[in-house]
């Protein structure tokens, strides 16, 4: 099982509750998943989907984060991502908050800045490509 988690640390009402990424991924490989959590999910949400990365063979990460909002529960995630960094494939940052630029900073080249949509869409494709 591949897994894509798609993390919000940004204004979820400005940005809108709809993430068609987490739908369309799926749609791309029988052994593709998705999640999604954001700064203000519950602890027990975080740890189910910490127990989803640790069940998967490789991650694919995407962060849409806005400056100035903090990452909550999401720093516990954020230290596990070391813990399973051999499942870890690409992180992507889609935006900017100083906190998790500094948590994610170290994965070096599968981290990737990225605020075109379709650039990012099409490296959800490239994942789910893959063979797992």
């Amino acid at each position: 099982m591949r897994l894509f988690l798609q993390i919000d640390i940004s204004d979820w009402q400005q940005r809108g509750y709809d993430k068609p990424l987490s739908r369309y991924a799926p749609s791309l490989a029988s052994d593709l998943m998705a999640a999604d959590v954001d700064g203000q999910s519950d602890a027990t949400v975080v740890d189910l989907v910490i127990r989803l990365v640790n069940q998967a063979e490789k991650v694919f990460v995407l962060i849409y984060a806005q400056a100035e909002v903090p990452i909550g529960s999401c720093s516990k995630l954020f230290t596990h991502f070391f813990k399973a960094e051999s499942k870890i494939d690409s992180i992507v940052l889609s935006g900017k908050n100083e906190m998790a630029e500094k948590m994610i900073r170290p994965f070096g080249k599968k981290l990737h800045t990225e605020l075109d949509s379709e650039k990012i869409k099409k490296l959800v494709e490239e994942f789910a490509e893959m063979k797992a």
